[in-house]
């Protein structure tokens, strides 16, 4: 009964009957009752009912106003509901990226660990290839020093090739003096032979008697013998190289025939016939007499 009677309209209403049925019991009452007192009922009736109309103006304006707010609260709550359904959308979609993002935090934390062994990883490798580098330059200074080294030692070789060159342009312009003077040399052996055979021939004119030469110890079997030793069956020593024939002739006089009397020499004949022939000994050791007359010799026994 409280709760009909706070409502303000169904509170209007029974007051609007109790007005009527004060009304009709107002009237009914006048016929019981004197009019005067009647008509005293009747005017606070009126006022009553006056008060209960402006009454119900006043809870009619304030249904109307309240029916205004009810209109509003409804919008406003059907705008909540859609914000609330939006905060839930909103609040599903967080809740979804917020899995993806824990799941994405949870694979971040991961590749962190795993990066961070990774940077591990790569610092000792690092400490390693700074310790390499190290060893790299070490070694590198060392082949850089013995590179300089062995540029020093190239320059010191190509300066001692450049005075080889020199020296080996100096042996050749020596050898072609030497040469040269070999030559000239010949020429004046040729020249003196020539003369020496001149002069033979001039002495051999003069009917002069030849001059014999015997060798130091005398003669025997290997050496020069008397002219009366002279065989049947005479060499031509002309063909050892270093016999011209003015020195054959002074052989011949010295009783020296064949090749085996030549390969038989020992030093005392060569110092005898050196003296004989006015040459050194070091030229007949040098051209080597013995040992051409011993090749001729073997090659006449095959």
């Amino acid at each position: 009964m409280q709760e009909l009677l706070q409502e303000p309209f169904l509170y209007a209403l029974f007051l609007s009957i109790a007005g009527v049925l004060g009304t009709l019991l107002g009237w009914h009452l006048r016929d019981i009752i004197s009019v005067r007192p009647l008509t005293q009922a009747l005017e606070r009736s009126e006022q009553d009912r006056n008060a209960l109309a402006h009454l119900y103006t006043q809870l009619k304006h304030q249904h109307d106003m309240r029916e205004v707010d009810l209109k509003k609260a409804a919008i406003e709550l059907g705008q909540l509901r859609q914000q609330a359904s939006a905060f839930e959308l909103d609040k599903a979609v967080f809740a979804s990226r917020n899995q993806a993002n824990t799941l994405r935090l949870e694979k971040a934390e991961a590749q962190a660990a795993h990066y961070a062994e990774k940077i591990v990883f790569l610092e000792e490798q690092t400490m390693n290839l700074r310790q390499r580098n190290s060893q790299v330059n070490g070694e590198l200074i060392r082949l850089q020093e013995e590179l300089n080294a062995w540029r020093t030692l190239h320059r010191d070789f190509a300066a001692m090739q450049m005075q080889m060159r020199q020296f080996e342009r100096s042996g050749e312009m020596l050898e072609m003096e030497r040469n040269q003077l070999r030559l000239q040399l010949e020429k004046a052996r040729i020249e003196l032979e020539n003369l020496q055979s001149e002069v033979l021939r001039l002495q051999n004119t003069e009917e002069i008697a030849p001059r014999r030469y015997a060798p130091a110890h005398g003669a025997h079997a290997g050496g020069p013998s008397q002219a009366s030793d002279v065989p049947d069956q005479a060499d031509d020593l002309k063909i050892i190289n270093g016999i011209s024939p003015f020195a054959e002739r002074r052989l011949q006089e010295l009783g020296i025939f064949t090749f085996a009397q030549i390969s038989r020499w020992n030093e005392n004949d060569l110092e005898s016939v050196a003296q004989a022939l006015d040459i050194p000994a070091s030229r007949i050791v040098q051209e080597d007499w013995i040992g051409q007359a011993g090749h001729l010799m073997s090659g006449r026994q095959e």
